[in-house]
């Protein structure tokens, strides 16, 4: 099975529910019990927990035509193409190509899963953050989106009303 990978559309990426919209829109399918339900036991069965999880599709801000949203150390911050001449002149983007062709079988059943739940423009895989995660929180500030350990969050933070983005599997929790 080969996966098609559409040409970069900013779009795509404009057309995405704000991160509230997008957690009040998950909630309303069936929110993270129903994910854990439905996907822990294929991620288990596929082994790939370790490797993958499921993200919500969303935004913070919209973007221009000649921005791309740039990662670096949990900040994500858009950056016009002609900034990248400052760091040598390209920006290159992270491929899922090799790391996803030996997961076809797995690929297949999980898009066929979320388009029979019509989550299929609210969730999308996600590269696992590593053995030690246990939970991030985003803020953003201005076009700036960081993300931080809830530890770090000062008293000053009210972590009420934030919405669950990535959903990691194990086999004690599914």
């Amino acid at each position: 099975m080969s996966v098609a990978v559409a040409p970069y559309r900013h779009e795509a990426f404009n057309g995405l529910y704000l991160v509230k919209e997008a957690g009040n829109d998950l909630q309303a399918k069936g929110g993270g019990v129903m994910i854990h339900d439905e996907f822990g036991p294929l991620f288990l069965k596929h082994g790939i927990e370790e490797k993958f999880g499921l993200g919500l599709l969303h935004r913070h801000f919209d973007m221009e035509p000649s921005e791309r949203l740039v990662e670096l150390n949990n900040i994500s911050t858009p950056w016009d193409e002609t900034d990248a001449q400052s760091i040598g002149g390209a920006l290159l983007s992270h491929s899922w190509d090799a790391l996803l062709s030996t997961f076809g079988e797995f690929l297949a059943e999980l898009y066929a899963k979320l388009r029979a739940l019509g989550l299929d423009k609210t969730l999308g895989l996600r590269a696992h953050p590593g053995p030690d995660f246990d939970g991030l929180v985003e803020v953003t500030v201005g076009r700036a989106n960081i993300n931080f350990h809830p530890s770090e969050a000062s008293g000053n933070n009210s972590l009420s009303g934030l919405v669950q983005v990535l959903t990691i599997f194990d086999a004690d929790a599914c």
